[in-house]
């Protein structure tokens, strides 16, 4: 058997410059753009499929905003009404406070 030092003297054990493993020139006709392939139908029907199922949503999000912003007039309105209660059941209670203490001060005076 031969030592590895044999090897290198008879040129065995060495590799081949790098020169000689590049590749050699290719003309550029070889190397020419290979034609993109169309996108498959399939992906055709998943991409309008998609996009109806996006208009879908967005109009059932377009009714569900239109109902909550009448829900939204109609509970603003009662809250008005509400105020408006409160503020006149006020000014009542305080009228007829007032008439009391009259009569109380008038009972304490005789």
């Amino acid at each position: 058997m031969e030592t590895m030092e044999e090897r290198e003297k008879n040129g065995q054990g060495q590799e081949e410059p790098l020169a000689s493993k590049t590749p050699e020139a290719v003309p550029p006709e070889a190397v020419a753009e290979k034609p993109t392939p169309s996108p498959s139908r399939w992906l055709f029907v998943l991409g309008w499929i998609l996009f109806v199922i996006a208009l879908v949503v967005a109009l059932a999000l377009g009714i569900l905003l239109v109902g909550e912003q009448k829900r939204n007039a109609e509970l603003t309105e009662q809250i008005s009404q509400l105020r408006t209660a409160v503020v006149s059941a006020r000014k009542v209670f305080l009228e007829r406070a007032a008439a009391e203490l009259g009569y109380a001060s008038v009972d304490l005076q005789a």
